[in-house]
């Protein structure tokens, strides 16, 4: 359950980040008034976004390899073949998109067991929700009373910035993973597939899950 694509998708972005810094550099030694508030108020902004992008995918991960670990709960010196797999996934991803059914669903998982998930895990969900729903792409006060930030940035400023461009924001989201305050999205994005990462690590190393058949191991990499 490793976050492989999440990564090479993340070395793009630092690519595209790297590429822009270049140009903007190139600008201001050839002396272009305004080539660093370009940087702060284009470039950067465009890499968060991207950043957190990125994120959204990583969260629906989670959900979908948990989804693929609920298919396997049972007795665990009984292999699943492919067609109790196949059959499992679609009955446990209607549990799954059900609100009554799908703390059920994490009960069965252990998840609350481990730290991560109302820790850094809970943090990302409510990011990729205020991301993905939030009408103004600010954070939401749920978000911001689990990171422990004030509702205002403080002083003059009432309200936060959306999420790519509110620096109060992404240095309290930082301070959060255990990152200095002055880290960038990138950064940001990169803690939280590693986390994600060690949080599945964790979950399917408990002995719950029934191994897989022959068949359906072969299949589990490519449906689910």
């Amino acid at each position: 359950m490793k976050m492989t694509a999440a990564r090479e998708m993340l070395a793009v972005i630092h690519s595209e980040e790297r590429k822009r810094l270049r140009r903007v550099r190139r600008l201001d030694a050839q002396g272009h008034e305004f080539a660093w508030e370009i940087y702060k108020f284009e470039c950067e902004p465009f890499v968060a976004d991207l950043c957190l992008s990125l994120l959204t995918v990583v969260w629906h991960k989670v959900e979908r390899d948990l989804l693929r670990l609920a298919a396997r709960l049972g007795p665990i010196d009984q292999p699943i073949s492919s067609t109790e797999y196949l059959q499992a996934v679609q009955v446990e991803r209607k549990e799954f998109r059900n609100r009554r059914t799908k703390p059920q669903v994490l009960q069965r998982l252990n998840v609350s067991k481990f730290p991560a998930w109302t820790g850094s895990l809970e943090a990302l969900r409510l990011l990729v929700n205020c991301y993905k729903h939030d009408p103004n792409g600010t954070p939401d006060a749920a978000l911001l009373r689990h990171l422990r930030l004030p509702q205002s940035p403080g002083g003059m400023v009432k309200s936060y910035a959306r999420l790519s461009e509110s620096d109060a924001f992404r240095e309290g989201l930082a301070r959060f993973l255990g990152l200095k305050g002055g880290a960038g999205y990138p950064k940001i994005a990169s803690a939280f597939i590693v986390e994600a990462e060690h949080f599945l690590a964790l979950v399917s190393g408990q002995p719950i899950f029934r191994p897989y058949g022959h068949e359906a191991g072969a299949l589990s990499s490519f449906v689910g």
